[in-house]
């Protein structure tokens, strides 16, 4: 879509919002056929991965362990790894975030907003929960269909929700599509049974990437992206909803938000989706300190909220 678009912050919390915003008509336009939501994401094969993958992917099983999924004990060097590598206080914090820091809950009512193709519904599936989804592309929607769950083809505004239908709600990049996110918010909040959760994952306006990259950060993406809540203001945002919040930031996207922050950077846009091995080693090595030695630096904002 055409235009200039620019962000004012909030003095209070480090929020961003987009001032002038497109009209509210004209955002179903900004979503073109190649979206990358309308893509299917490939397998990894596990012969395929490379070191530092299998590296991450113990830590990751170590922690579906402690949120009681894979209830065995570590049986191989593997898992035995994991399970030190929790110790580092950024992994034991991060690697949950696979199953979106829900704990087990066997057949768990799951509504998963914005779900795609319904990956992480299907990855929910294999563990125990029951899914449903919420997706306004209608391409994204048919695909989560054909992997058999209740998929609703709706914005999130449109959308009507039975009363404590839900165990759990997640939005992953979700938040900062949201005209008016403090609405839906109190509305999601109804949805949830009493003592169910809400986990929302959206980009960080106050990261150390943020600061870095400036107006080339990768998660500006304008005009797409209406509200971007801080630490601070999603807090706030939970407050007002009623909600009783635990609000951290994570590390593991890092390594390919800098490599196309470095892109916009130098050539105005994206030209290539892979990722530098320079890259890498700041997304795995360097991010994950910083994450523990300076406050909110992380790249994605998370709140994992109780009504």
């Amino acid at each position: 879509m055409e235009g200039e678009w620019n962000y004012r912050r909030c003095d209070r919390c480090g929020s961003l919002w987009m001032d002038p915003r497109p009209p509210m008509e004209a955002i179903p336009t900004l979503y073109p056929e190649n979206y990358y939501t309308h893509a299917g994401v490939p397998p990894d094969p596990a012969g395929e991965r490379s070191l530092p993958s299998r590296v991450w992917g113990a830590a990751q099983e170590a922690a579906l362990r402690r949120f009681g999924y894979n209830g065995a004990k570590p049986a191989n060097p593997w898992e035995r790894l994991g399970e030190m590598l929790l110790a580092f206080p950024p992994i034991e914090r991060e690697a949950p975030r696979r199953v979106r820091f829900l704990p087990r809950l066997p057949s768990g009512k799951l509504l998963d907003v914005g779900c795609g193709d319904g990956s992480f519904l299907e990855r929910m599936r294999t563990l125990g929960w029951e899914g449903e989804g919420l997706e306004p592309d209608p391409i994204s929607a048919e695909q989560a269909r054909r992997r058999g769950f209740p998929i609703r083809s709706s914005t999130l505004e449109e959308a009507a929700f039975p009363p404590e239908a839900y165990d759990a709600i997640t939005m992953s990049h979700v938040l900062e599509h949201l005209p008016d996110p403090s609405t839906v918010l109190v509305r999601l909040r109804a949805a949830l049974k009493r003592g169910g959760l809400l986990v929302s994952i959206s980009p960080n306006p106050v990261g150390s990437l943020a600061r870095r990259f400036g107006g080339a950060w990768r998660g500006l993406e304008p005009p797409r992206h209406l509200v971007l809540p801080s630490p601070a203001g999603c807090a706030i945002l939970c407050r007002k909803a009623e909600l009783e919040a635990r609000v951290f930031t994570c590390w593991s996207e890092s390594h390919w938000v800098r490599s196309q922050s470095r892109q916009i950077e130098t050539c105005g846009r994206v030209l290539d989706t892979r990722c530098p091995l320079a890259d890498r080693l700041y997304g795995y090595a360097i991010a994950p300190w910083m994450n523990w030695f300076l406050r909110d630096s992380g790249e994605e904002v998370v709140f994992v909220a109780h009504r």
